[in-house]
C-alpha cells in the first residue's frame, strides 16, 4: 500500500493567504475529483478537525496533518499544499498558540495500520528541523518523498 500512497500525491502550491476551512475544501475537491475519497469526505475532515485538531508546532516551519477517519478513502494518496503565505491550524492537543501551518499534509490512507506507520514517518521528517528548514526553502518534495520510500520500505 505504500507504493500506491507514494504514486498518488498531488502537490499545490498557494502564493495568496488562504483560510484552513478554503484550503482543506480545495485539496479535498481534488482528492474527490480523483475519486480517491468517497462523496462527505470534506464533511468528515472538518468536523474531525473540529475535534481533533491536526496543527503542529514544529521548529523552523510549522505544519499540519488534516484527515478524516480511514473509512472515507477509496483509494490510498496524499495532498500536499506549500503555503507561501501560512494558514492558522488549531494545535494537535488543543494547547497552545494557532499554528501557522507553511506545508499541510491531507492523508488519505484507507487502512489503520498503514496510516499510523505513515504518520509515524511523516512525524520522523517533521522532528529534523535541517529537513524541514530545507523543505520549507527549497518547497521540492523529492526529499520526503525519499524519505518515506527508504523508511517504510524497511518495515
Amino acid at each position: 500500500m505504500t507504493d500506491s500512497i507514494l504514486s498518488n500525491i498531488i502537490e499545490r502550491r498557494f502564493d495568496t493567504p488562504i483560510d484552513r476551512e478554503s484550503l482543506l475544501t480545495i485539496m479535498s475537491e481534488a482528492a474527490l475529483k480523483n475519486q480517491w475519497v468517497k462523496p462527505g469526505y470534506l464533511e468528515a475532515l472538518l468536523t474531525r478537525e473540529s475535534k481533533y485538531p491536526t496543527g503542529l508546532h514544529t521548529l523552523g516551519v510549522e505544519v499540519a496533518i488534516p484527515h478524516a477517519d480511514p473509512e472515507w478513502t477509496i483509494t490510498p494518496g496524499m495532498i500536499v499544499s506549500i503555503l507561501d503565505q501560512p494558514t492558522e491550524f488549531e494545535p494537535m492537543g488543543g494547547q497552545g498558540e494557532m499554528v501557522q501551518a507553511r506545508f499541510v499534509f491531507l492523508l488519505l490512507i484507507p487502512d489503520a495500520d498503514t496510516h499510523l506507520k505513515f504518520l509515524q514517518t511523516l512525524a520522523e521528517f517533521i522532528e529534523d528541523e535541517a529537513k524541514l528548514e530545507t523543505l520549507g526553502k527549497t518547497k521540492d518534495l523529492t526529499p520526503l518523498l525519499e524519505f518515506f520510500k527508504q523508511n517504510l520500505e524497511a518495515e
